[in-house]
């Protein structure tokens, strides 16, 4: 997509359209039906390597099988290859803060 369009561009669709038209871009909170279900416990996926193995511990796996989990390996990595700090300007944080301010309150994520 980046070949064809601006990320601010990109940006600019996703508040003027929505978000529902593609579920890589819908709101997590409703894909997870965050409003009508209660979870034990949600992972990011940001901090999912280091979270998830002393959950296993927890819920009774024995300390040999999360040890075989080692790091949890990245299997869709972008192949964007700018420079993402650049990407994330003030203006396209608060963009994205206003697209997503549901998803940053219900799931936690500062603004």
């Amino acid at each position: 997509m980046q070949k064809l369009i601006s990320f601010e561009t990109f940006l600019a669709g996703l508040q003027e359209y929505g978000t529902d038209f593609d579920s890589h871009f819908a709101l997590q909170s409703k894909l997870l039906g965050l409003e009508r279900m209660d979870y034990d416990r949600l992972f990011r996926l940001e901090t999912l390597s280091h979270e998830f193995p002393p959950a296993l511990l927890n819920r009774g796996l024995p300390d040999d099988m999360t040890e075989r989990l080692g790091t949890l390996p990245q299997k869709n990595a972008t192949n964007y290859t700018g420079n993402q700090d650049r990407l994330m300007t003030e203006v396209n944080r608060r963009t994205i803060s206003h697209i997503y301010a549901k998803d940053f309150d219900l799931l936690d994520y500062p603004r």
